[in-house]
């Protein structure tokens, strides 16, 4: 039963214990304020073990800063009440703008906002910072073994099946392409599955980043990971290459003379791909790929006879050659993958 438990039940759970050892702690130790600790271990439980190990470094991190440049600031300014007032201001106003961009920079602007906030109410001292820093760091350790111990989600668990996604999706733009290339597509999918594409990579890299704070490579090498992203930030480039270009060949008068070439090009693309998804579940297999080169100058020699033997514009011909290219180069990524 528990091991069918969604994500979101088991979020809410690791929070639920998170907030019970920091109420069990802040009362055991007789903590003045320990809705500090409460606070910080519920915004710290994440999905996964390697984001909450990111945030509390960064949290704890910025606490200290924060409440070391906020409390000099106090000192500096006295009792103003007006000057008080405004930096209240202008750190709710950069806590709001950082808060989509910077983690770091929110909880930084946080921190001394809490500084004149408790300031202006109660006052602020440095025994106030000091236990404002004890709490945060309790929190964190808190939440960070929480989700260690409570239905544990590793990133590097997530990763195979992070990659092998990307493959597919790679794939599936792919034959989009071919697709709308050979008019059996309007083309109409296109910039929403590149965006979605770019969008997928992006997290795929920050998947990444996070699995780096669970210190170990159990499956994937660093530097094997380090290649991977390497390949597949090539093959985005070629990839959004081929799907903007495709919708030029659409309806062009060169499209009878090289479809045989594109519809053998197609099947050799997604022969290489299923080989590669299932190299990524198997590092240490040894694949060979199948290669485009003999394909390409068959095509190459057709595209020059043709050139001189019709009135058909050398710009329409310019578009198919480009689109031959950038088949070619992702089949040149996929043969550098099998050789990891």
């Amino acid at each position: 039963m528990i091991k069918n438990l969604n994500e979101s039940t088991k979020l809410a759970l690791q929070a639920a214990i998170a907030v019970t050892l920091a109420l069990l702690i802040g009362a055991f130790f007789h903590f003045e304020r320990s809705y500090w600790a409460v606070l910080t271990a519920v915004v710290l439980v994440s999905q996964t073990w390697g984001e909450s190990i990111k945030k509390a470094l960064e949290r704890v991190v910025m606490t200290i800063l924060g409440g070391c440049v906020g409390t000099i600031i106090y000192f500096m300014v006295g009792t103003s009440t007006i000057a008080m007032f405004m930096i209240v201001l202008v750190t709710v106003f950069f806590a709001v703008f950082f808060f989509r961009k910077s983690y770091l920079f929110t909880v930084f602007f946080i921190t001394i906002f809490i500084v004149f906030l408790f300031a202006m109410l109660m006052g602020w001292t440095v025994e106030i910072l000091g236990e404002r820093i004890i709490e945060t760091i309790i929190g964190a350790v808190i939440a960070v073994v929480t989700t260690a111990l409570v239905f544990p989600i590793r990133s590097k668990r997530q990763l195979p099946t992070l990659l092998q996604n990307f493959i597919d999706s790679t794939t599936n733009n792919i034959l989009l392409s071919f697709a709308v290339a050979q008019g059996s597509d309007d083309g109409h999918r296109i910039e929403k599955n590149r965006r979605d594409y770019l969008r997928q990579y992006t997290e795929l890299r920050q998947n990444v980043k996070i699995m780096n704070y669970e210190l170990l490579y159990t499956i994937y090498p660093g530097e094997y990971i380090k290649k991977i992203l390497f390949y597949f930030n090539t093959l985005l480039h070629y990839t959004t290459s081929l799907m903007e270009i495709s919708p030029e060949i659409d309806n062009k008068e060169t499209l009878p003379y090289v479809q045989p070439y594109l519809t053998k090009s197609e099947t050799i693309l997604k022969q290489n791909l299923t080989v590669i998804r299932n190299k990524l579940l198997h590092p240490n297999a040894s694949v060979e790929l199948q290669t485009l080169d003999p394909l390409r100058a068959e095509f190459q020699q057709t595209v020059n006879s043709k050139i001189s033997q019709t009135n058909i514009p050398v710009t329409d011909w310019f578009d198919m050659l480009s689109f031959f290219y950038f088949m070619k180069k992702i089949n040149e990524v996929l043969r550098e993958m099998a050789k990891l």
